[in-house]
């Protein structure tokens, strides 16, 4: 029961930064004040471990990517993200987090043109559980 309302705080902080950050942009005339809001909720899943249905199978190609031993049989844009990333020698959690940032950042940059939606995109992003689709098939978004 304490992981559920753990869980539950987590998604509310996340959202009130989102908010309170996609009001500041929309008003700021600016991305910058959102990409705080989006940095934080990349590390905060970027640290998770065992989180998601592929959370483990993403670990184990990122670990194979930084050993040599990388099977090539996945799609070519996630390959090149993971085999950079396992060259450069980041560790895994940076790995993730920049597999979080990018997808969700792309959504919020295509709307910069109308920073009206930021708030409406971030509550339908955490309440919609939009951010558990992006983070379950991190290779596919």
């Amino acid at each position: 029961m304490m992981i559920i309302i753990q869980t539950f705080l987590i998604y509310i902080f996340l959202y009130l930064i989102l908010y309170g950050q996609s009001k500041r942009s929309e008003f700021n005339n600016s991305l910058n004040p959102i990409l705080f809001a989006l940095i934080v909720y990349s590390v905060i899943f970027g640290l998770r471990y065992g989180v998601g249905t592929d959370h483990l199978s993403y670990l184990e190609a990122y670990n194979e990517a930084s050993n040599g031993t990388a099977e090539n049989n996945i799609e070519i844009g996630f390959a090149m993200i993971t085999n950079t990333m396992a060259r450069i020698g980041l560790p895994s959690f940076i790995y993730f987090t920049i597999l979080a940032f990018i997808p969700v950042f792309l959504v919020y940059k295509s709307e910069e043109n109308t920073k009206v939606l930021y708030r409406h995109l971030s509550f339908v992003f955490v309440f919609g559980c939009i951010w558990l689709t992006y983070n379950n098939g991190l290779r596919q978004v």
